[in-house]
């Protein structure tokens, strides 16, 4: 869904402190259904560039021109490959 949403201009974030008891019934959802992230999208605000990293090893940043850097794993190291596909 984010990726979708990046696709098309807009900016996302998934939260998981969300009032679950409420969403379901705002959304009628049945029993056998639970709300376990909301995805909140919108324009965003800021420029934001991917940096490779790790979180836990370089903070977030912001640069003299307000671009906010964010360190993320490179896909070589969270890639996995199953046998078949």
């Amino acid at each position: 869904m984010l990726l979708g949403a990046a696709e098309l201009g807009l900016g996302g974030c998934m939260v998981a402190s969300i009032d679950r008891p409420g969403l379901r019934a705002a959304l009628n959802l049945p029993e056998h259904l639970e709300a376990l992230l909301a995805v909140a999208l919108g324009r965003p605000g800021e420029t934001v560039v991917l940096e490779d990293g790790r979180p836990d090893q370089r903070p977030y940043w912001r640069d003299a021109d307000d671009v906010h850097h964010v360190p993320k794993r490179p896909l070589a190291e969270v890639r996995i490959e199953l046998p078949g596909f």
